[in-house]
C-alpha cells in the first residue's frame, strides 16, 4: 500500500510541477502535430518491447541461478544453507549494482545526447569517463567488500553454517565490481541511443549460455560452478 501511495503521490506531484510551469499556456493543437504519426508509435512500441524481452531473460537468468541454489541444497542434504548463503550475498550485490546503476543512467543520458546529435566524439568522450568512474566505483567496493563485507556478515545472519559458506564465497562478491562495470555501462549506453534490438539479442545469448553452464559445471563444481555460470 505504501509504494501505490508513492506512486501516485509522484504522479500528482509531477502534474502539479507542470501545471505549475505553465503547461497548458504553451500546449496547442498545434503542437501535437505529428503526435499520431503511425511510424513514430511504431518505433516506440518495438523498442518498448525489445527492452521487455531483455528484461524477461534477465528475469528468467536470475530464477535459474536461485532453483540452481535449492536444487544444490536438496543434492547435498543441507537445510537451505546454499540459497541462503546466495541470498545474503545477493544483498551486497545490490549495493553494487546500487553504486554502478548511478553511472549507468548517466551513460543513458550522455549517449541519448551525443547519438541525437549525431555527435560521435561526444559519444566516445562520455563512454570514456563513465567507464573511469565505473573502474573506480569497482575499486572501492573491492576495498568495501574485502574489509567490511566479512564483519558484516554476523548482522545478516545468525546461521553459522550459513556465514561459513558466505566467507567461502566472497572474493565472487569482492571482485563482482570488476566484470559487472562493463554490462553495466553498456546497458546505460545502448538504453540511451535505443539499441534495443541489440540489447535484446545480446542478454538472451547470455542467458541461454548461462543456463547451458550452470547445467554443466554445477554438478561437477556445485556452488562455484552456479557463480562462475552467472558471472
Amino acid at each position: 500500500l505504501g509504494s501505490v501511495i508513492a506512486s501516485y503521490a509522484g504522479v500528482l506531484l509531477g502534474l502539479a510541477i507542470l501545471v505549475f510551469m505553465g503547461l497548458g499556456k504553451s500546449t496547442s493543437i498545434k503542437s501535437l502535430e505529428g503526435f499520431w504519426d503511425a511510424k513514430t508509435w511504431k518505433a516506440l512500441f518495438s523498442t518498448n518491447s525489445d527492452f521487455f524481452l531483455r528484461s524477461l531473460a534477465f528475469a528468467i537468468s536470475f530464477i535459474v541461478f536461485f532453483k540452481a541454489a535449492d536444487w544444490l541444497d536438496q543434492s547435498q542434504g543441507l537445510p537451505g544453507v546454499t540459497a541462503d548463503a546466495v541470498s545474503v550475498l545477493w544483498q551486497y550485490l545490490g549495493l553494487i549494482v546500487f553504486g554502478l546503476d548511478a553511472f549507468a543512467v548517466a551513460a543513458e543520458a550522455f549517449a541519448g545526447e551525443a547519438v541525437g546529435a549525431g555527435r560521435r566524439e561526444r559519444l566516445q568522450r562520455a563512454t570514456r569517463l563513465v567507464f573511469l568512474w565505473a573502474g573506480v566505483t569497482a575499486v572501492a567496493f573491492a576495498v568495501l567488500f574485502g574489509t567490511v563485507g566479512y564483519m558484516a556478515l554476523p548482522l545478516i545472519t545468525k546461521l553459522p553454517d550459513v556465514i561459513e559458506l558466505c566467507r567461502e564465497l566472497m572474493p565472487y562478491i569482492i571482485f563482482s565490481g570488476f566484470y559487472m562495470a562493463a554490462p553495466f555501462m553498456f546497458d546505460g549506453i545502448f538504453l540511451g541511443a535505443t539499441r534495443a534490438r541489440a540489447m535484446r539479442d545480446s542478454v538472451v545469448i547470455a542467458g541461454v549460455a548461462q543456463i547451458g553452464m550452470t547445467l554443466t559445471l554445477v554438478p561437477l563444481c556445485g556452488i562455484d560452478g552456479l557463480w562462475i555460470s552467472l558471472i
